[in-house]
């Protein structure tokens, strides 16, 4: 099997065993791996190694060809899509890791391509927004009765809060308020913004004090984590998922009450009842966390760019909705 250097010194031996027993679970059951031609992919923010495969095999006499994609992976990441593909989510790729006892290890999954998900500010279509929705309103159907400790999954919950806002929100935000064009520029929204700082921790541990809202969360729902393929939406990079209130895995991509009623009408069908009212405040209240967690780096993207204050108003717009 020809792998590229790159490849082998990344997954080691493991990597052909792996493509093997991945081949014969999710493609073709007889398939014979004849060649690997591997490249690496650019990681993303959590830098994990990633590689595409051109796995060449033989099944019934006929030589095909397939692409799968293989990542280093946390134990938390593969034993959740383990879990999410047996209960035949719509919005996972096939996948398969050859442990799930190890705290990194290499996952083969389904290659779903490159093209990733419309932003909050791109037009994206009404049918694409009711997939989104169903896919992402099953999974926190179905995962409702998670135990979070067999998993080892954090908890959502005030310190969960004030560690992220602490590591992402603060620092960016403390370079932003000591630039004097950016307070000429958002200066009205300085004091709600770091009211809203002071209050969100407490808030989110009253969300998540409603046993009936806690769910399995992806935990870093945002453009480069959901693939499109075939019209649909696939959910990937399970590396930050854990346990809290459904609400946070929303304003991210349905950031607006009326996109996000598609997950509403969702859950709906599948037999749960929630309140419209109830839904809304605490949508707008996990809108608020979202926007703090994630404006950090478009502040940075201001600076260089102060033309271009269209992602920052976004997140303030999340933020004080």
């Amino acid at each position: 099997m020809g792998l590229s250097n790159v490849t082998s010194e990344l997954m080691g031996t493991t990597l052909p065993r792996l493509i093997d027993e991945t081949l014969r679970r999710h493609v073709i059951g007889d398939a014979q791996v004849v060649a690997i031609s591997s490249e690496p992919i650019e990681p993303g923010l959590s830098g994990a190694t990633v590689a595409r495969h051109s796995v060449t095999f033989d099944s019934q006499g006929v030589r095909r060809t397939v692409s799968l994609v293989t990542k280093e992976a946390s134990l938390i990441e593969r034993r959740i899509l383990a879990l999410l593909q047996e209960q035949g989510q719509p919005g996972i790729p096939f996948n398969h890791s050859l442990t799930l006892t190890e705290a990194v290890a290499p996952l083969c999954l389904e290659d779903l391509g490159d093209v990733r998900r419309p932003t909050s500010l791109d037009p994206i279509s009404p049918e694409l927004i009711r997939r989104e929705a169903s896919a992402l309103a099953g999974i926190h159907h179905d995962n409702a009765s998670i135990d979070p400790k067999e998993f080892s999954l954090p908890r959502v919950d005030s310190r969960y809060v004030r560690e992220h806002l602490a590591r992402l929100w603060e620092p960016a935000w403390q370079r932003a308020v000591d630039n004097v064009a950016f307070r000429g520029e958002f200066g009205d929204a300085i004091d709600a913004v770091e009211a809203a700082t002071r209050q969100i921790p407490d808030a989110v541990e009253d969300l998540a004090a409603d046993g009936r809202d806690l769910t399995l969360l992806h935990g870093d729902l945002n453009p480069g984590n959901v693939l499109i393929s075939g019209g649909s939406p696939y959910f990937v990079d399970w590396q930050a998922a854990c346990y809290g209130p459904f609400y946070l895995d929303l304003p991210h991509h349905l950031h607006t009450l009326t996109a996000a009623t598609a997950y509403l009408h969702a859950r709906e069908r599948l037999g749960d009842r929630i309140d419209p009212q109830d839904f809304a405040a605490k949508f707008r209240m996990a809108a608020h966390y979202i926007g703090l967690r994630y404006i950090w780096w478009t502040l940075d993207l201001w600076a260089e760019d102060p033309a271009d204050a269209r992602w920052v108003r976004h997140y303030l717009d999340l933020i004080t909705l």
